[in-house]
């Protein structure tokens, strides 16, 4: 037997081995998945439980607020509740996550909640509000109690469960590791076995140099990966660390949340850019595609002023432990949305300002976001003892031609990774001088306003509590709210129906304002003057949906573009 043959014989054996561990691994991973997928399944209903106690305990506070008025305030509250007691109870009827004597309990609750409520309204009609709102009290406490009690035990169990699925997502990984190197082995087993049979040694010693220059090119391109993600995932975690740093100093449960917020936002800019470092991962060696998906442009709707927003929020904290003082502001009044490619246009900023906030020496760094139509702009100036020097180094690299950056890392990899991403995006990087000395650099990108669309509401109430009960749902639904009569014209118009001056009321609005939209808030005498009727009871919440309702079907409607005409007339809701 040959040397050849002997190659041949042994490279065929591997990849049969190879081959049969492949399917191996496949299989087991589909299992593995199933069971995944199953465990899953189990976890998120103690949170629904403490959803719901705790609208029972903000019902137990506004009741216990209202004095007087807490039989009416019961009765507005009472519908949202029911609904969610008895959406929860159909909900993990259908999908077993509870156990049955945990369903029985949660419709005791329910079953008491109706009853005591029947109860403590035939108190409120007769005039026995005060004596019977301590007991109403303590029986949605106790009701609380069994939710809390219910949703430690839901909780306790779905961490098992949690820890399940933690382990069996760390086995599944490996196991998906295993098969791909697997498939990797067996395609280049077989490869080299073809190329063995019908090459000869001159191709093969350079298919090997060609190799060598594909792997050398590969490692270069990971290494700038790395260095890129390195820089980007540290910036969000330093503004994670520092909002934690500052919650110790926090002197009140609210300053405590606004810093979890902004933490939350942090880490989800942090979730986002792990994404993309996926994607590119997911690229592979395919080169050519994952720089056409890194030059493609990602138009989308974003908000100007949140630019600056999460800007102060990631950057306060970090800028605060280094004794840099750090401020943004919007300029003029731009538009509430724009279209463009937001995300990469804010990350360019992240890495600005991650450059200029951690060198030394920095002082009163300031970001300016403006929009002027067609363009989005940041102006990021801050002041450095050494400005001019500061200056021409960062010239160097705004001013570079793209195919001569390669060895500009070493004087600020941040402003060299934000030119990259503005080129992308068909946008650009300036740097200059003030006549304050003060070190300005200009980020700037394509980017169209959006018309505003929404729709404006103006509520015409007798009551004031109906009034602002009004106001509360057109706000909660999303809308403008018209608060003087020098507003623009309103689509929607929420009329307190009933009484006297319930036919002048409707006339007058009609008159003024012939293409809104009429709702009564209440049971109007003459429900034919009306588009839309809201019957009690008059909860935010409901009105705030029903408005909603009124002006997608409105929109529907419409005849020309540029008209507020609508058509929804005699519709009678809840």
């Amino acid at each position: 037997m040959t040397r050849t043959a002997v190659i041949r014989w042994a490279l065929g054996v591997t990849a049969l081995a190879l081959a049969a561990a492949t399917v191996f691994a496949a299989v087991d991973t589909v299992s593995r998945d199933r069971q995944l997928q199953q465990a899953a399944a189990t976890i998120g209903a103690a949170y629904e439980i403490a959803t719901v106690r705790d609208d029972v305990a903000r019902m137990i506070d506004h009741i216990g607020a209202a004095g007087p008025a807490a039989g009416e305030v019961a009765m507005a509250m009472s519908a949202s509740l029911r609904g969610a007691l008895g959406a929860l109870i159909a909900d993990e009827s259908r999908r077993g996550r509870l156990e049955p004597g945990e369903i029985e309990s949660l419709a005791r609750v329910a079953r008491g909640f109706d009853q005591r409520l029947s109860a403590f309204d035939a108190a409120a009609s007769e005039g026995r509000t005060e004596a019977e709102t301590p007991r109403f009290i303590a029986s949605l406490t106790a009701d609380a109690a069994v939710l809390s009690d219910i949703a430690a035990t839901v909780r306790m169990r779905e961490r098992a469960a949690a820890g399940a699925l933690d382990a069996g997502l760390q086995t599944a990984s490996l196991r998906t590791i295993q098969m791909a190197g697997a498939a990797v082995g067996l395609a280049a087993l077989i490869g080299l076995s073809l190329a063995i049979r019908s090459a000869p040694p001159t191709a093969i010693i350079a298919e090997n140099a060609s190799l060598n220059r594909r792997l050398a090119d590969a490692q270069l391109a990971r290494a700038r990966f790395v260095a890129m993600m390195s820089h980007e995932l540290r910036t969000p975690m330093n503004g994670v660390l520092g909002l934690l740093s500052l919650m110790k100093d926090a002197a009140s449960p609210e300053e405590i949340r606004r810093l979890i917020d902004q933490a939350e936002r942090a880490g989800r800019q942090l979730t986002a850019m792990l994404g993309d470092m996926l994607d590119a991962e997911g690229a592979g060696g395919r080169r050519e595609e994952q720089e056409a998906a890194e030059a493609a442009t990602a138009p989308s709707t974003f908000r100007v002023d949140a630019i600056a927003e999460s800007l102060d929020e990631l950057f306060g904290p970090v800028a605060k432990q280094y004794g840099v003082a750090f401020r943004t502001s919007v300029k003029g009044t731009p538009p509430t949305e724009a279209t463009g490619d937001g995300r990469r246009f804010q990350r360019a900023l992240t890495h600005l300002c991650t450059h200029v906030v951690e060198k030394a020496g920095v002082k009163d760094v300031e970001v300016e976001i403006s929009h002027d139509g067609d363009k989005l702009q940041a102006a990021l100036s801050f002041e450095h003892p050494a400005g001019a020097e500061e200056a021409k180094g960062l010239a160097e690299i705004a001013n570079a031609p793209a195919a001569e950056t390669e060895g500009l890392g070493g004087r600020g990899l941040g402003p060299l990774l934000a030119k990259g991403l503005l080129e992308k995006m068909g946008g650009r990087l300036e740097v200059s001088t003030l006549d304050s000395g003060r070190v300005l650099i200009l980020a700037s990108t394509p980017s169209q306003p959006v018309e505003d669309v929404r729709p404006r509401v103006r509520v015409i109430a007798q009551t004031r509590s109906l009034g602002a009960l009004g106001a509360a749902a057109a706000s909660a639904a999303g809308v403008d709210v018209l608060a003087t009569d020098k507003a623009p014209t309103p689509d929607v118009l929420l009329v307190e129906a009933g009484g006297v001056e319930e036919e002048r009321a409707v006339a007058e609005a009609r008159m003024q304002w012939p293409d809104a939209i009429v709702v009564a808030l209440g049971r109007p005498d003459r429900p034919e003057l009306f588009d839309v009727m809201v019957q009690p009871p008059l909860d935010p919440a409901r009105v705030a949906r029903i408005v909603a309702q009124a002006w997608a079907k409105a929109e529907q409607s419409r005849a020309l573009p540029a008209q507020r005409a609508f058509a929804i007339r005699k519709t009678s809701v809840g």
